[in-house]
């Protein structure tokens, strides 16, 4: 090769070099910044799911007077809280708001450890923990609907959580000032109607829940904000106390639980349910059908939903319990009716109930097929609810009625305390 040559081949291997480098260090940061953009949206899915089963732990806490029960729904609420701590911690959010996020959720795994050690002194939780629970619950749902709407921008293409120099991209609030974030899941309650009531019109609507000629004394008591805003009442009876939550809108029960639930048991599960569908009557609550019952001590539970056309619609759940021994009804939770209950367009469905049969006829025999409702993330499904026997055990298979997919599968427990979808 001639000298005069020589020159400009080095030069143009060194570009060619030099371009190849930068090309493999452009991959190398492409890839890095994915893997780390999975790692974030890993730890958001994380945090989402944990979230979802903290709230459903405090979402069961009022529903048992039994101390055992109360203890291991504690002890789920401190572990979640801790996960969830965790898991948001990894995530790229303002340092100072994600580091009061976090201080709150520390401090529900602090208290409901405190509270822990107070219930295997006592035996049973105050009204103030039953209502800093509540409470509690609503500032995690809340929380929730932060979450999710980040992952709603993120399934859009409008969001990364990784942006080059690791900036914060995650707008979060602290719990205590989040009263106004729109929440997925917990928009404005379907369920609720009228004007708003007073904290004295809600001691009054508590006393006729009760039956004025049981109570004693009522007397206000904290309320809750979130999804549901409520006003706190104690009522007094001869041998109880009950504390109840009345929605500020409509002056709706939103829940009722006893201080105790250890009453004899000398009633019979059917005498309780017919007196736990005749409390419901008298609150105004039609077309309701029973899906579960469970016996915790002396409290007889009954989980129903209402009846539209024949279809079970589950999101409107409702809980009621019934002491055992005098019939009445001392226990109540309809969060899911008052959030969710309205009259339903429902589609026809495309899959016949025989071929929904068909889908599960081949590993299980087949007992009934029914239309439900089911809530799957943020949409309602129409559903073919098919029971199923399989090797002795009973199950619940719900299948899409449009699609024909498994939209959930549930077992049913069936002891002598009760029966539970698992």
């Amino acid at each position: 090769m001639k000298r005069a040559h020589i020159l400009p081949f080095v030069l143009a291997l060194s570009l060619i070099c030099a371009i190849a480098f930068l090309s493999m260090t452009y991959a190398r940061m492409t890839q890095a910044e994915r893997t780390l953009e999975a790692i974030y949206q890993s730890e958001l899915s994380d945090a989402c799911e944990q979230l979802g089963q903290l709230r459903l732990a405090l979402d069961k806490l009022p529903l048992t007077g039994d101390a055992a029960a109360q203890a291991q729904l504690l002890g789920e609420v401190s572990r979640l809280s801790c996960a969830v701590r965790d898991s948001l911690s990894a995530l790229p959010a303002e340092p100072e708001r994600m580091s009061a996020v976090l201080a709150d959720i520390s401090a529900l795994s602090d208290q409901t450890q405190a509270m822990l050690a107070a219930l295997t002194r006592s035996g049973s939780l105050t009204p103030e923990q039953l209502s800093t629970l509540r409470s509690a619950l609503a500032d995690c749902t809340l929380l929730s609907g932060q979450l999710a709407l980040a992952r709603q921008a993120l399934a859009e293409g409008q969001q990364t959580l990784y942006v080059p120099g690791g900036a914060a991209t995650l707008a979060l609030e602290p719990l205590s000032g989040v009263q106004e974030v729109p929440v997925i899941g917990h928009r404005a309650p379907l369920g609720l109607s009228g004007e708003s009531v007073t904290q004295e019109e809600a001691m009054t609507i508590a006393a006729q829940v009760v039956g004025e000629g049981r109570v004693q004394r009522v007397a206000a008591s904290p309320g809750t904000s979130g999804g549901l805003p409520a006003h706190g009442v104690t009522v007094e009876t001869p041998d109880l106390r009950l504390n109840l939550e009345i929605t500020v809108q409509g002056g709706q029960l939103l829940w009722m639980m006893p201080e105790t639930a250890s009453f004899p048991a000398s009633l019979d599960t059917e005498t309780c349910r017919k007196a736990a569908a005749a409390f419901l009557d008298r609150l105004g609550y039609a077309s309701m059908e029973q899906t579960a019952w469970q016996q915790y001590g002396g409290l007889y539970v009954a989980s129903f939903v209402p009846v539209q056309d024949g279809v079970l619609l589950y999101p409107d759940l409702v809980h009621v319990q019934v002491r055992m021994d005098t019939g009445e009804a001392v226990g109540f939770e309809a969060d899911g009716y008052l959030t969710w209950h309205r009259a339903r367009s429902l589609p026809l469905p495309t899959l016949t109930s025989a071929e929904a049969e068909a889908l599960v006829a081949g590993e299980a025999q087949v007992e009934d097929v029914r239309l439900s409702l089911l809530r799957a993330g943020e949409q309602e499904v129409l559903c073919h609810q098919v029971t199923a026997l399989s090797e002795g055990e009973r199950y619940l298979v719900f299948l899409d009625a449009q699609s024909g997919r498994t939209v959930a599968v549930q077992k049913l427990i069936v002891n002598e305390s009760g029966i539970q979808p698992a």
